[in-house]
């Protein structure tokens, strides 16, 4: 099951998942990955082996057969059919719960420097990521600076979506009208792929972007290049990016309009009614 695992792992493209981990969620992901598969091996191993050893040993054509009318049962092999197992279950129980808490996707990682905070907006069939504290965004793009913890805030635009970045660990569900929240650090520099992982229609298998982790001067730099090659990202920029499409490459914003992620959040909820068929007074930009 262990080399299964890898091959998979390796079969994925330069090592894009969670077993070439760059990041602590990570990290602790394939920690408990290979707790939780260490453990099971207790059962598996033993029926591998015995399996083809019982199946030779009381083989039809063996000469000497055993034949044993009065026995019931034996005390010592039901305590190992059945404590072995409760053992394991505990085992198992354990390992989940320490990771699970660890896990937490609201729990702070723990880092020098200040988190970037970035909103990310699910939509049909792309990633919208807001910069609060620089002014800029981005669209299939999302540039980190290495070593300093990241805070995301996520909602979706659209039908609900998974926001999910292998390699720095983490999955979560985004829905209309709702904000969820992940924190992730990446320890290393280098570019991770990540991908919407729940089905949303046609454009589902091109909805993709990257992850940039960048050190902390070229990160200001990519801010500085959002802020000069970008356009505004105002009412009328955000209903032309919802409309269902998969850009060419990323899309930069030099200025965002303010407070406009709690304005997506306060748009129709109702998943089958199109962004651009909601009432203006509930666009972004303008008071209800």
């Amino acid at each position: 099951m262990l080399a299964a695992a890898l091959a998979v792992s390796a079969c994925t493209g330069a090592g894009s998942g969670f077993m070439n981990p760059d990041g602590p969620v990570s990290a602790t992901e394939r920690t408990m990955f290979f707790e939780i598969a260490t453990t099971t091996l207790i059962v598996v191993v033993p029926v591998f082996v015995l399996t083809p050893w019982l199946l030779w040993r009381y083989r039809r054509s063996r000469a000497s057969k055993n034949y044993a009318p009065d026995w019931e049962s034996s005390a010592a092999l039901e305590w190992v059919i059945w404590g072995i197992p409760v053992l394991i279950v505990i085992a198992l129980a354990f390992f989940v719960w320490i990771r699970t808490h660890q896990l937490d996707p609201y729990r702070p990682i723990s880092a020098s420097g200040q988190p970037v905070e970035i909103q990310v907006v699910a939509l049909d069939w792309k990633w919208l990521f807001i910069y609060p504290q620089a002014g800029v965004a981005s669209v299939d793009e999302m540039a980190i600076p290495a070593g300093r913890p990241v805070e995301l805030k996520l909602t979706s635009a659209t039908v609900m979506q998974s926001f999910h970045i292998p390699r720095l660990g983490g999955q979560v569900y985004v829905m209309a009208g709702m904000t969820t929240r992940l924190a992730l650090r990446a320890d290393h520099t280098g570019t991770f792929p990540g991908r919407n992982t729940q089905y949303n229609g046609e454009g589902f298998a091109r909805q993709r972007f990257e992850v940039k982790a960048l050190p902390a001067a070229q990160f200001d730099h990519w801010i500085g290049e959002a802020r000069t090659r970008g356009r505004p990202l105002d009412k009328d920029a955000f209903l032309k990016l919802a409309k269902p499409s998969t850009p060419a490459s990323p899309v930069f914003y030099s200025r965002v309009e303010p407070k406009i992620f709690r304005q997506i959040l306060e748009l129709s909820t109702s998943p089958h009614e199109r962004l651009g068929a909601i009432p203006r007074h509930h666009l972004p930009g303008e008071q209800p």
